[in-house]
């Protein structure tokens, strides 16, 4: 019971509205970019260590003593606010940058990352996210 507790305080905890992803990809089609579409690995790295709001951690922990969680995926990034607490969390898979349940703020630093990387803010159903965490395209 412990173990199930820790999962959903960690769940509720790293995100705000769960279960909704948005994602920073240079393609219409997530998950069928050609490679020169992608993302690297080796971009997003170098993104991260320039970028004052971003730690690449490789895990997130939540909780303490006996009821502590702990998540290891390579390329988990913290997305710090100015105050330095974590609103969010990134993954890299597939040369994506993926967010599950964004609160606005997230999505606008998700915004300013994605055109770093010349990339689009997409949702999972395939809108478009502008700098104000609005939808200025949909795709349905």
């Amino acid at each position: 019971m412990k173990s199930i507790l820790a999962v959903a305080v960690f769940c509720i905890h790293i995100t705000t509205a769960m279960g909704y992803n948005i994602y920073i990809t240079r393609s219409d089609e997530l998950w069928d970019a050609e490679p020169e579409q992608q993302i690297t690995f080796k971009e997003w790295k170098e993104l991260v260590d320039s970028t004052p709001s971003l730690r690449l951690d490789g895990y997130a922990e939540a909780g303490s003593g006996e009821d502590k969680i702990r998540i290891n995926q390579e390329g988990l990034t913290a997305c710090l606010n100015k105050e330095g607490e974590i609103i969010g969390w990134f993954t890299y898979s597939e040369g994506v940058i993926s967010c599950d349940g964004p609160n606005d703020e997230t999505i606008k630093e998700m915004y300013r990352i994605a055109k770093k990387l010349n990339a689009d803010l997409m949702g999972a159903e395939g809108e478009y996210y502008g700098p104000d965490a609005e939808v200025i395209k949909n795709e349905n």
